[in-house]
Order: structure tokens, then C-alpha cells, then sequence
């Protein structure tokens, strides 16, 4: 999602924990990855190398922390939790139309290895949000979608919101294809759409049930669709290359 969106801040309400730094303006600094394992958190530089830090100081490591952060790439978290014990992986990035564009190009980099992902939505899907999302669907890639901020909805009802979201998801998707969405507030978390399975607590649900559960299965499904966007890009380029061909010949 675009920055803050809301993506740390949730991240730290499924895991139940202020794990990530969270502000009010651009503060995730470098793509964090969040796996099941011994508390430890590394950073690894642009050479290749790793600094390790005190579990703590992880919420220190944001924006404005340049001397340390300088020549960082990504950030690595080890923690135990529920979700992340059946192999799930946690992903935070900067936020995209971010103003540093090495952070933009790191977020791009790691979602190519993506077989699945949560778009998060703050105030509303924007014309950025339409392009990253047809970016995403064209790689091939799964896409779940979270507005974080049902809270701040003032003239119109919630529910009216979500359904102007989910009009517009639609048009971005396939033909038929329902969007996966959910609303939440990790501010209010009391506040739910009257449709219990799209709240936090339908959210967690989905997470453990859906894609801990099925895993395997995901991932055959996600090489299959990454196959087919291959295969397809490889027949527009050999219909390219005879159309030169036959240019030449002419």
C-alpha cells in the first residue's frame, strides 16, 4: 500500500505486540521480513553483511534513524506467534509513491518473490492504489485487501464505503472474481462492519484457517499463475520478434 496506509500498524495488531515503528507520516524505512524463530532482529546491509540489534531497538529503526539505517536494505525478525509457526512469512515494506526511491525499488524487488499478498488501504483506493494493483495482479500475485482506517469515515456510513471498495476492486479484477476484502480499525478495534467476517477477528481467521492451513496448496497455485504470466509474456515477445522478422523481409 501507499505510505502510511496503516501496513506496520496492523502488522503489530496481528501480532498482537508494538512491534514495528508506526507514525502518522513515511516511517517504515526498509523491507521487514517477520518469521516464526528466536527472538533476534538483523540488519542487512547493501555488501551483504548483517548488524544484529537488541529485539527492543526494532521499533527504532524508522525513518529518521539515518546513521544507523544508512546502506541498509532489509530488515530480518524472528518471534514467536501463532500465525507465524505453520511457515508464515510477514512482509513490511515502505510504502509505495514513497519520496525515497531506493525504498520503492526494495518493496518492488521482494514482492517478485511474493506468492501472496495483503494490500492495505488507509483513506481510500486512490488512482496509485488502481495502478499497483493491476502491477501486482499482472505478476501473477494474490492479493487480499485491508482498509485500516474504517474509523476516520465521517460522511458516509461504513458500510456505504465498503461497498464503493469493493465496486472498484471488482473492476480491477478478473471477470467474476470476488475481491477478498476486510475493514478494520487498529485504532478503534471495537468498530466492525456489520459483516462480522469482513472485521480483524474475521481477518485472524482467514489468516489461520485459509492460507496457514492450506499453504502448500497456495504456493502450487501461485507457481501456476506465475507460469501463466510467464508463458504469456513469452508469446507477446515471439509475436514481437516475427513481426520484425517479417518487416525485414519486406
Amino acid at each position: 500500500g501507499q505510505f502510511s496506509a496503516g501496513k506496520s500498524k496492523l502488522i503489530n495488531t496481528l501480532l498482537e505486540q508494538p512491534l514495528l515503528p508506526t507514525k502518522a507520516t513515511e516511517t517504515t524505512a526498509l523491507v521487514t521480513s517477520i518469521m516464526h524463530g528466536y527472538k533476534q532482529v538483523l540488519l542487512e546491509k547493501l555488501d551483504g553483511s548483517l548488524i544484529e540489534y537488541p529485539f527492543e531497538e526494532l521499533k527504532m529503526l524508522h525513518q529518521d534513524e539515518v546513521d544507523r539505517l544508512k546502506q541498509g536494505k532489509y530488515i530480518h525478525v524472528q518471534m514467536e506467534h501463532e500465525l507465524l509457526k505453520t511457515g508464515m512469512i510477514f512482509i513490511d515494506t515502505p510504502g509505495l509513491n514513497t519520496v525515497i526511491n531506493s525504498h520503492e525499488a526494495f518493496t518492488y524487488e521482494m514482492l517478485t518473490y511474493a506468492d501472496y499478498a495483503i494490500y492495505v488501504i488507509g483513506r481510500g483506493i486512490s488512482a496509485a492504489d488502481c495502478d499497483v494493483i493491476a502491477y501486482l495482479l499482472k505478476q501473477g500475485i494474490d492479493l487480499t485487501f485491508v482498509r485500516t482506517k474504517i474509523d476516520i469515515i465521517q460522511d458516509e456510513s461504513i458500510e456505504i464505503v465498503i461497498e464503493e471498495d469493493r465496486t472498484l476492486l471488482r473492476s480491477l479484477l478478473p471477470i467474476g472474481v470476488e475481491p477478498r476484502y476486510f475493514a478494520v480499525s487498529t485504532d478503534v478495534p471495537e468498530l466492525v462492519p456489520a459483516n462480522q467476517k469482513m472485521s480483524l477477528a474475521g481477518l485472524r481467521q482467514y489468516l489461520q484457517e485459509e492460507l496457514a492451513d492450506h499453504a502448500g496448496r497456495m504456493a502450487s497455485d501461485a507457481a501456476e499463475r506465475r507460469l501463466a504470466v510467464i508463458g504469456n509474456e513469452l508469446q507477446r515477445t515471439l509475436v514481437k520478434r516475427q513481426q520484425e522478422i517479417q518487416n525485414l523481409e519486406q
